[in-house]
């Protein structure tokens, strides 16, 4: 993981965390662990740091990176 840009709340115990390195984290801040991890598969080579969280109470992330590119994760179903 490297440098987080960004950081949104799920529940009071649950912290989505985006990084420079465009991958998108779920820790449970009770246990002090990280549940998943989730990257953009499509990627491309150059820089896409995830410039932006917003998680809604159904557990969907929506996710906006440099590239301008939407990404929507389902952090309940994985």
């Amino acid at each position: 993981m490297q440098e987080v840009t960004c950081l949104s709340f799920l529940e009071n115990w649950r912290l989505v965390s985006g990084s420079k390195d465009g991958s998108v984290h779920l820790h449970d801040i009770e246990k002090g662990k990280m549940m998943m991890k989730r990257t953009n598969v499509f990627m491309e080579k150059r820089s896409n740091e995830i410039i932006d969280i917003s998680v809604s109470d159904s557990g969907l992330a929506f996710v906006l990176d440099s590239l301008k590119n939407l990404r929507v994760y389902d952090l309940w179903h994985g």
